[in-house]
């Protein structure tokens, strides 16, 4: 999921900087058409593997934590298994919606 992600946040990523790095106000259009007519299309993939580097390992994290975090919801829930646990995190799911 990181790594289909970079398709989209370095191109975004590299004209926000771009765009910082400049002084006065420059707009967001400007640097795109200048990394596309200096460079191609590849230009604004420039930096890709870095912020692949960046990325991919927080979104393994991130799932992975996600995945742990839902695996006690997931357990159906009979009268019989009903804990002070279930009860406390379904009241508190409940309060939060």
């Amino acid at each position: 999921a990181g790594v289909n992600c970079c398709l989209v946040t370095t191109p975004t990523e590299l004209i926000k900087c771009r765009a910082q790095a400049v002084q006065g106000s420059s707009s967001s259009w400007f640097h795109l058409k200048d990394v596309v007519k200096s460079t191609g299309l590849r230009g604004l993939y420039k930096g890709w593997w870095v912020t692949v580097a960046r990325d991919a390992p927080s979104f393994g994290f991130y799932f992975s934590v996600y995945e742990m975090c839902k695996r006690p919801f997931m357990e159906p829930i009979t009268s019989d298994t009903i804990s002070l646990y279930n009860f406390f995190v379904l009241n508190m799911a409940g309060g939060v919606a």
